[in-house]
C-alpha cells in the first residue's frame, strides 16, 4: 500500500474505487480474511498508508514495514510500489493485493512453488494493442521481451493479484529488469499510456522472463483467462462463502455499484466493528459517503449491530432523496438481517428447500420505454427500495423473473416454487438434469433477494425483525 503524497488527506483517496469508504472496506476485508486464515499478514507501506490502515482504522496487521516512503515515481505507475516490494524480499513470500479476498487457504502445492501467480492471461488482442502502441512510441524493451516479440508468439501475462514464490533469485532479476524498463523509457512517457504500461513491466515482463528462463509458474487458477476486460465471475459475492472462495475486484469491478454494495454487506456482516469504523473515520474527514444513508445516521460505534435506537434520522433530508414514503430505518434493519438469512438459506439445498420466500410489497414492475426491440430477454423493469442510497434501484426482468414475481405474490417454500415452475418448463428437460434446474432457480432467487425483490420469511435462522 503506497499513498502518493500529492493526494492530500490520505483517507480521501478512493484508489480507483467508487468511493473512499469502498476502498478502505476492500483493504479491511482483504486483511481480515488473510488474518483469519493464516494468523499473520504483513503490510508494506509509507507513512500515509500507515496513517489510514493502522492509526485510524486499526487493522490487525502483524507487522508493518515502513519501506515505501523514499521511493520516487510517477503516480500513474501504480504497480511500481508493488514491484519495489517484491524486490525487497529475501525469503519465500506471497504478495496479495488489497482488493483480493480469500475464504480458504491456498493448497500445499501452490504455497511451495518456486513462482506463484493468480492466473495466466491469454487475451492476445488486449496485449497486442498495448504493445503495438509502445513499439510505435519507440519504447525500449529488455532482451526477454524482445525475444518474445521476435518469436511471433501470442502475447500472454501473469495476473499479479497473487504473486510470489520460493525463487528469490528470479524475483531479484525480474524486479531489476522492471526498474530498467521504467528508467530507460522515461523520456517517452509523454507518448505512453502509463496506465497500460503498468501491466507490461509487472505482468508481461514476468511472463517473458519466466519463459526465457524456462521457469514453471504455479497459478491459483490453473485455467488461463482469455477475456481480461471482463474477468467474468471474479467478483461474485453472491456465492460467498460457500461456493465462491476467492474474489479479486480488479479493473472496472471497483466501480460497479452492485459489486461495491455486496463488498460493503460482506464486511458489515463479518466484521461490523471495522465496517462502522471506516464509515465513522470517513465522516470525520469530511467525506460525504457514497452510501448516503450514513450521511443521515449518527452511528453509535459502541453498538456495532446498529439497532434502531442507535440511529438518528433526518426525515427532511430523506424526503429530498426519494418521492416514496419508506421507513428507511426499519428497512436498513430488515435488509441487514435478510442478508444473513439469505446466506444461510443458500448455503446448501438442505437449507434452501424449507426456506419460505415472498415478493417484497414495496417493489414496482413496469415496462421501460428505453428497452430496445432487439433486447429479447428484457421484458420489464423492477424498481425496489435501496436503503444504502435512500432511493430506488432498478433491475431488468426477463420472463423467468416475471414468473417468479407472480408466483411469489403468496409465500412459497423453495420446494413448492420448483413444483409450480414445472408448468413453465419442459418436463423432460427438467427430469434429464434436475440439478441444473435447481441451480438456475436458486441463483435467480438469490439475486432477487440481494436486490430486495424477494424476502425470506422463514428459514433455519429465526430473527425478530422490526
Amino acid at each position: 500500500m503506497y499513498i502518493h503524497p500529492e493526494q492530500g488527506d490520505p483517507i480521501k483517496n478512493s484508489m480507483g474505487f467508487l468511493a473512499p469508504e469502498v476502498n478502505w472496506m476492500s483493504w479491511a476485508l482483504s486483511c481480515l480474511q488473510l488474518k483469519k486464515l493464516y494468523g499473520e499478514v504483513e503490510l508494506y507501506t509509507n507513512a500515509l498508508g500507515k496513517e489510514v490502515l493502522i492509526d485510524r482504522l486499526n487493522l490487525p496487521y502483524t507487522k508493518v514495514h515502513m519501506v515505501l516512503g523514499e521511493i520516487k515515481y510517477e503516480k500513474q505507475l501504480w504497480a511500481f510500489p508493488k514491484v519495489y516490494t517484491y524486490s525487497l524480499q529475501e525469503q519465500p513470500f506471497i504478495h496479495i493485493d488489497g482488493d483480493v479476498f480469500m475464504w480458504e487457504k491456498m493448497n500445499h502445492k501452490l504455497l511451495n512453488a518456486d513462482l506463484i501467480a493468480q492466473n495466466m492471461e491469454t487475451d492476445n488482442g488486449f496485449y497486442d494493442k498495448i504493445m503495438t502502441r509502445l513499439i510505435e512510441s519507440n519504447t525500449w524493451f529488455n532482451e526477454s521481451i524482445q525475444h518474445h516479440i521476435q518469436s511471433k508468439s501470442s502475447y500472454a501475462a501473469y495476473n499479479a493479484g497473487i504473486f510470489g514464490g520460493h525463487d528469490i533469485a528470479f524475483f531479484k532479476e525480474y524486479t531489476n529488469q522492471a526498474f530498467e524498463l521504467i528508467d530507460k523509457n522515461r523520456d517517452c512517457f509523454a507518448d505512453i499510456d502509463l496506465d497500460k504500461f503498468n501491466m507490461i513491466y509487472e505482468q508481461y515482463l514476468f511472463y517473458c522472463l519466466s519463459k526465457e528462463r524456462n521457469k514453471s509458474v504455479e497459478c491459483y487458477f490453473p485455467e488461463s483467462v482469455g477475456e481480461i476486460s471482463t474477468y467474468e465471475g471474479f467478483a461474485n459475492f453472491l456465492e460467498v462463502p460457500y461456493q465462491t472462495k476467492f474474489i479479486h475486484m480488479l479493473g472496472d469491478y471497483k466501480r460497479v455499484e452492485e459489486v461495491c454494495v455486496m463488498l460493503a454487506k460482506r464486511l458489515r456482516q463479518d466484521y461490523p466493528e471495522y465496517y462502522y469504523r471506516i464509515i465513522d473515520e470517513c465522516k470525520k474527514a469530511g467525506i460525504s459517503p457514497w452510501f448516503n444513508c450514513y450521511s443521515l445516521y449518527d452511528i453509535n460505534l459502541k453498538k456495532f449491530n446498529l439497532r434502531s435506537e442507535n440511529l438518528v434520522l433526518n426525515q427532511e433530508a430523506i424526503s429530498q432523496k426519494s418521492s416514496f414514503n419508506y421507513n428507511w430505518k426499519d428497512l436498513y434493519e430488515v435488509e441487514k438481517n435478510q442478508h444473513i438469512q439469505m446466506e444461510q438459506a443458500f448455503s446448501s439445498f438442505s437449507e434452501l428447500f424449507p426456506a419460505v420466500f415472498v415478493k417484497e410489497k414495496q417493489i414496482k414492475i413496469y415496462v421501460e420505454e428505453t428497452i430496445q426491440p432487439d433486447e429479447d430477454e428484457i421484458k420489464a423493469i423492477c424498481q425496489a427500495p435501496d436503503c444504502y442510497k435512500l432511493g430506488e434501484r432498478q433491475f431488468p426482468c426477463d420472463d423467468l423473473d416475471l414468473v417468479l414475481l407472480e408466483l411469489l405474490t403468496a409465500p412459497k417454500t423453495f420446494e413448492d416454487l420448483l413444483h409450480s415452475l414445472k408448468d413453465y418448463f419442459d418436463e423432460e428437460e427438467i427430469n434429464s438434469d434436475p440439478t441444473t434446474f435447481y441451480e438456475l432457480i436458486s441463483l435467480r432467487l438469490k439475486t432477487g433477494c440481494s436486490n430486495n425483490m424477494y424476502r425470506i420469511v422463514k428459514s433455519s435462522i429465526d430473527f425478530s425483525i422490526n
